[in-house]
């Protein structure tokens, strides 16, 4: 089944960014029901198994998608041997992404992309790069490669179980998988993660003039004998059977205040009736960095808009084979 919408193109600068964060948060009251319940009255239990229906229904997808992000970051340098050699410059980096993802429910995803990005450092200089960008990954296998083109790096570059893993992403990190605003992150699902984190519902919240159920997971250390420690909130539309936030909140120490590290948020849904899904139209991915005080500065914001939503396509083995022959593509440098 196919959904088609127009979204108008979206830009974002720094002020941008600050009103995306206001609008993210707009309260607005409207209430709504679960098998006749008010939100007030649903269990943890009825918000995993209501999560459950929906992610039984979505088996693959094809999507189009617009995506402006902003990041900034601190690129350190060398520069001699004295006491001063050490020095950062802090690097701006502007992105437009046109891309179409390919996704199966065994964790498999391809993406096909062309991005315009402009990277701006302190001293004023300013470079606009073109490329366009593959990826691939198998998930039963564990392994991927990517693929960019017209850029210093546009060698086929493989990763996975018992391989080299190449990290070098030189133009920038890949866009956010539209799975994560749809049924599961980090892996597995959102109904697996609540059951598995034995997530508590702590507060009811309005946004956007829906009614939703917060629910938190437990705090978890990380690793073994490191002191870093998280914990994830989701925000939770019953009636619809959607995870409209997500937020991890980090800190490194237990003395440290907690802070928002990474959210997910989607929004403007539409109904779609041969998968009787609803399905973002918008997203936003956001992060930030946390320091000892708690939430510390804002790093990233990408905007998302999806478009031509396919729900269950048939897609053959071939679209996820890292085996695949790429040669062609790179006649396109």
């Amino acid at each position: 089944m196919s959904l088609t919408l127009t979204r108008r193109t979206l830009r974002i600068g720094l002020a941008p960014i600050v009103l995306l964060l206001s609008m993210s948060c707009r309260v607005v009251a409207e209430g709504n029901t679960i098998n006749g319940k008010a939100n007030q009255e649903v269990t943890v239990e009825e918000v995993i198994q209501r999560l459950e229906q929906v992610e039984a229904k979505l088996h693959s997808f094809r999507v189009h998608c617009l995506s402006n992000s902003q990041r900034q970051s601190l690129d350190i340098r060398v520069n001699g041997d004295g006491p001063e050699r050490v020095f950062s410059v802090l690097v701006s980096s502007r992105a437009t992404t046109n891309s179409v993802w390919h996704y199966r429910d065994d964790g498999s995803s391809r993406f096909e992309a062309d991005r315009v990005q402009v990277d701006v450092t302190a001293n004023g200089g300013r470079q606009v790069k073109r490329f366009s960008a593959y990826l691939v990954f198998d998930e039963p296998r564990g392994r991927g490669k990517h693929l960019w083109l017209n850029s210093p790096d546009s060698d086929v570059r493989m990763w996975g179980t018992n391989e080299e893993k190449y990290s070098s992403t030189p133009q920038g990190s890949l866009e956010m998988c539209p799975i994560g605003f749809l049924t599961r992150s980090s892996g597995r699902s959102y109904s697996q993660e609540l059951r598995h984190e034995e997530a508590k519902i702590t507060r009811r919240e309005m946004l956007e003039g829906r009614s939703l159920v917060v629910l938190t997971t437990n705090v978890r250390q990380t690793r073994p004998n490191i002191e870093f420690y998280q914990h994830r909130e989701l925000w939770v539309d019953v009636e619809r059977g959607v995870v409209v936030r997500c937020e991890t909140f980090e800190r490194n120490a237990e003395e440290w205040a907690w802070g928002i590290r990474h959210r997910l948020e989607s929004g403007d849904y539409q109904w779609e009736a041969g998968s009787q899904l609803w399905l973002p139209t918008s997203a936003k991915e956001f992060n930030w960095s946390v320091h000892s005080q708690g939430q510390w500065k804002l790093d990233s914001v990408e905007v998302f808009a999806y478009n031509h939503w396919e729900i269950n396509p048939q897609i053959d083995d071939e679209t996820f084979s890292i085996d695949q022959d790429w040669s062609s593509l790179k006649d396109r440098r």
